[in-house]
């Protein structure tokens, strides 16, 4: 019988030289090894947004990792908790700093418009700054989401913020 909780750490080891900090924080430190056998690692996640968020973005990786450290396929599988946990998502706080209210604001707006998924993506990981009365940078996680957020969301990310201003305000996108 494979020791669950060590085998895990290797796997997580593993898994740090390819993903960022916040990438860990967010989604793989959540992440509660239930146990193992020959052929299957079961994960528990609480959080149904972080779970899903995992399944769809990083099961792969994981797969892969697994294998690695186990010398062998493995089926890695979610269940679900038996009572899971309500997410309450907020926007995220720059370091050291207050999330700003209208990120607060437009976040909420950006959320209900996205599926959970998006918004737990997308969304809730970037963290903001008021450069100025007029300007709002939003800080993305890496670049990969920076890229994603510039492509295909900051339009909607800018006429959220605007309504939740009430005035035009700038918003750029950074890498973090």
């Amino acid at each position: 019988m494979m020791d669950t909780p060590v085998f895990w750490d290797q796997v997580l080891m593993r898994l740090s030289q390819a993903i960022s900090c916040f990438q860990y924080d967010a989604w793989f430190r959540p992440i509660k090894p239930e146990q193992a056998d020959e052929n299957t690692l079961y994960l528990v996640v609480e959080d149904p947004f972080v779970r899903s968020v995992l399944k769809q973005r990083y099961s792969r990786m994981i797969e892969n990792a697994v294998e690695e450290c186990a010398g062998r396929k493995m089926q890695v599988l979610f269940p679900d908790p038996e009572t899971p946990a309500a997410p309450d998502p907020q926007p995220k706080e720059a370091s050291g700093g207050e999330v700003p209210p209208i990120w607060k604001q437009a976040a909420a707006m950006l959320s209900e418009k996205l599926t959970p998924e998006q918004a737990c993506a997308w969304i809730l990981p970037v963290t903001a700054v008021q450069k100025s009365e007029n300007s709002l940078q939003l800080i993305a996680p890496d670049r990969f989401v920076a890229n994603i957020l510039e492509v295909r969301y900051l339009r909607m990310i800018e006429d959220a913020v605007q309504l939740a201003a009430g005035r035009r305000i700038e918003v750029s996108v950074c890498a973090g």
